[in-house]
């Protein structure tokens, strides 16, 4: 009996150590538990503290329960302030109904919502925001995470960028330059071109931009050849400028001044052509109506027998035009100087033409004389040299200019009317 006393005794001693062992190790690892979910809450508070957002939570009836480092940061409170008040003490007050009615309508299912408003910071700076709004539920009751990050600095590169993108529109529609860009493939077509085209061409950028085959359909047929090897030697070249025309939608054709420039991308070939277009109508149609202006002139100088002349009065040289060579024998090399255009006079009237040029001069007269001229053949022409003072705005001369033609056939002419008159009386 006493030994199976013994043996209960210790079988219930083995008992209650087993029993300490299992409860002992339970305590363990439930403590080893606690522990690490303490360390992966502390790890994942450290995480939020150091995320770019603001992180706040409120519960259901909107009081600040939770906010992280960057919140505190963003908004200029402390944790410890802001706990417990309402979230709307983030925001200005003439929004709070306004945001109050959104929250509420939030609270009803549990998606995030993503809110672009303008928050209040503590010393009062509104800035705008982004709050993106998630509902949760925790035990049957619901609570808001919300995610605050500040977008003062996107906000001004916006505004600066729509400044930017105001001020480059309207340097392009005022600037009297069509900038354009073009694919480098065949038929190189126009991406883009400046809203100010309309007012050089006519069109529409966006008729230029979808037109099928824009270069020979619309540059002058005699300018075709010249625009279409440009382009071929632009890809060598990179630079070009050339001239030609375009045509308006009218039927008529402008002349513009084209300046080209080739882009290469990464890797050093060609990718896009920019090139700008300035309007030279008026100076080509000035250069054109010249040269008619001029040729009309030559011929007229030519038929009249008459040659026009321009005298440099601070220089003494003297420019012609017209066939003084041909009409009036005078060499042009020796006529380019006043003194050798004075020593072609005849000896006995040399005198009187520089009288009458210094009576011009000081008299501010009109010139106007009749004296001979010696031809290299050393034969004697009579002319009449016809003239008027230029001053300058202070009154002072500064250039004469006039005609000449040769008068030889009417001054014989009137030395023989004399002599017939007499025969027939």
């Amino acid at each position: 009996m006493g030994g199976s006393h013994l043996s209960n005794s210790t079988f219930f001693w083995l008992l209650v150590i087993v029993t300490l062992s299992v409860v002992l190790s339970h305590l363990y690892h439930r403590r080893k538990i606690t522990n690490q979910v303490e360390s992966g809450a502390a790890i994942a508070r450290e995480i939020l503290n150091l995320t770019s957002e603001g992180i706040i939570t409120t519960n259901e009836s909107g009081e600040i329960t939770k906010f992280n480092r960057t919140a505190e940061r963003i908004f200029g409170y402390t944790s410890n302030s802001i706990i417990g008040k309402h979230f709307l003490s983030l925001l200005p007050q003439e929004t709070h109904q306004k945001y109050h009615d959104l929250m509420s309508g939030a609270s009803s299912n549990t998606t995030s919502h993503n809110y672009e408003l303008i928050a209040c910071r503590a010393d009062g700076t509104p800035f705008p925001s982004i709050l993106t709004v998630t509902v949760m539920q925790e035990n049957g009751k619901s609570f808001f995470v919300g995610m605050c990050r500040d977008i003062s600095a996107l906000k001004q590169a916006e505004a600066n960028s729509l400044k930017s993108q105001r001020l480059m529109e309207f340097l392009l529609q005022s600037s009297p330059v069509v900038f354009y860009t073009c694919k480098v493939k065949n038929g190189f077509p126009i991406t883009y071109v400046s809203p100010n085209v309309e007012k050089l061409l006519g069109y529409k950028p966006e008729a230029i931009t979808s037109a099928v085959a824009f270069w020979p359909r619309h540059v002058h047929p005699d300018d075709r050849d010249c625009v279409q090897s440009s382009q071929t030697s632009l890809l060598k070249e990179g630079r070009e400028e050339l001239e030609y025309r375009l045509k308006l939608p009218d039927g008529s054709y402008h002349w513009i001044a084209d300046i080209r420039t080739m882009v290469n991308d990464e890797n050093g070939k060609p990718s896009l052509l920019v090139g700008c277009w300035t309007d030279i109508n008026d100076e080509k149609e000035a250069a054109i109506n010249l040269v008619l202006k001029e040729e009309r002139l030559r011929v007229s100088l030519k038929c009249a027998n008459l040659a026009t002349w321009e005298w440099v009065v601070s220089t003494g040289k003297i420019t012609w035009s017209g066939h003084i060579n041909e009409q009036l024998g005078l060499s042009e090399k020796l006529a380019t100087d006043f003194d050798d255009f004075s020593e072609i006079a005849h000896p006995e009237d040399r005198e009187a033409l520089l009288t009458a040029f210094r009576s011009c001069l000081v008299k501010d007269e009109s010139l106007n004389i009749e004296y001979r001229v010696l031809w290299p053949d050393k034969s004697i022409h009579w002319v009449q040299l016809v003239g008027e003072l230029i001053n300058d705005e202070s009154g002072n001369p500064v250039r004469m200019a006039g005609v000449l033609f040769d008068i030889t056939a009417q001054k014989q002419l009137r030395i023989a009317t004399p002599i017939s008159s007499k025969r027939a009386s």
